[in-house]
């Protein structure tokens, strides 16, 4: 998705700066879009030169004025379009499924260490699920209520994946898989 369709989409849920767009985006929409944060001020500029977005100067104390932009109902029914003829693919890059699909060559201390590692962090993201519910339920409706929930129960489905066959990849690494630890900082890490 362009970055324009994504300024539009976040232009739905209400008037915004270019400040509070590229807030969203980085913080809500990044979790499941691959937009540049740079591209939100060219794309705002360009869809109020289309007409899509109108664009109020709005006067603040000993500082600038702030840009606030609105949805037009053309950009309302350009975004819905866009929406309507955008696939429904759902793709995964990540450096993490990459390391399991090479454990086999890697040292199977460097394959547990990289399992521990994202439970860690799809822990961490589970126990601030409860927030991010919060926040896509007040900037969206049932569908940011959906995807929070969808959200949610995926990363619990992956912890316990993770947890009950962590051992199975740990084992086709190079090495002793009951090995104790990686080495340290000044010992060589090479393959």
């Amino acid at each position: 998705m362009d970055a324009k369709t994504v300024c539009l989409g976040v232009l739905t849920l209400g008037d915004s700066t270019g400040y509070d767009i590229r807030k969203k985006v980085e913080e809500t929409f990044g979790h499941f879009l691959d937009v540049s944060l740079g591209s939100i001020y060219p794309a705002l500029a360009e869809l109020n030169r289309e007409g899509l977005v109108t664009c109020e100067r709005v006067a603040q104390d000993a500082r600038p004025d702030k840009k606030v932009y609105s949805l037009t109902e053309t950009g309302r029914a350009k975004f819905v379009r866009a929406m309507i003829d955008t696939p429904s693919r759902h793709r995964i890059r990540s450096e993490f499924l990459a390391l399991c699909f090479f454990a086999h060559h890697l040292p199977a201390w460097r394959v547990r260490e990289a399992l521990d590692q994202h439970i860690e962090e799809c822990q961490c993201f589970l126990d601030h699920a409860d927030d991010w519910v919060a926040e896509m339920g007040s900037i969206g409706g049932p569908g940011a209520n959906f995807l929070a929930d969808y959200g949610r129960n995926s990363l619990e489905s992956e912890i316990a994946f993770l947890r009950a066959n962590r051992d199975r990849l740990i084992a086709v690494g190079v090495g002793d898989p009951g090995e104790a630890a990686a080495p340290g900082p000044n010992e060589n890490r090479a393959v």
